[in-house]
């Protein structure tokens, strides 16, 4: 069991540091990574599963989550055809710090309702962008907030910001700005 634990902290720090490969010599990299935290309902729903998901990412950084500040949104396109859950959290007090940072997730609800981190990317913080908004719909997902201007503080970004990510097998893949 507690091999599986330290894969799994392992496959969620790689990937959140911007690794790729957590494919456990698996033939395909794009499978989805098995997280026994427990399970979710059919509509993904479930906010203490994904908390705990979320409190996994949260302590391999030192940081904590702000839950107030999550979104989800289910959609059915894993590779599986299986629901996926596409989920924007906020980590704040990295080490104690000030510091912020937003993630976009998505995870598959397997047919035994277990839970499977699939692909995470960094898409905002204290000088990045604050993203305030998540729709997902067929194979996309657009994230809309606020980014910073050339005279904005680091407290506060005031331009509009509109990000995009198609979802392909559950895996986010960013799509340019026309």
């Amino acid at each position: 069991m507690y091999r599986s634990i330290s894969l799994i902290i392992v496959c969620f720090a790689a990937l959140v540091f911007g690794g790729t490969d957590c494919s456990g010599g698996r033939s395909s990299a794009t499978e989805a990574i098995p997280v026994d935290i427990g399970t979710l309902p059919a509509n993904c729903a479930n906010e203490h599963e994904l908390g705990a998901a979320i409190a996994l990412i949260a302590s391999t950084k030192k940081a904590e989550e702000d839950s107030d500040a999550r979104k989800v949104v289910c959609l059915g396109v894993s590779k599986n055809g299986r629901p996926v859950a596409v989920v924007l959290f906020t980590l704040e007090s990295f080490a104690g710090s000030n510091l912020w940072r937003q993630y976009l997730a998505t995870f598959e609800v397997g047919s035994d309702q277990r839970l499977a981190l699939i692909d995470i990317k960094e898409v905002g913080g204290r000088g990045i962008r604050s993203v305030t908004g998540l729709e997902a719909g067929p194979n996309v997902a657009v994230l809309s907030g606020l980014g910073y201007g050339p005279d904005d503080a680091g407290c506060c970004p005031s331009e509009p910001s509109t990000q995009r990510f198609a979802i392909r097998g559950g895996h986010l893949e960013p799509i340019a700005s026309k």
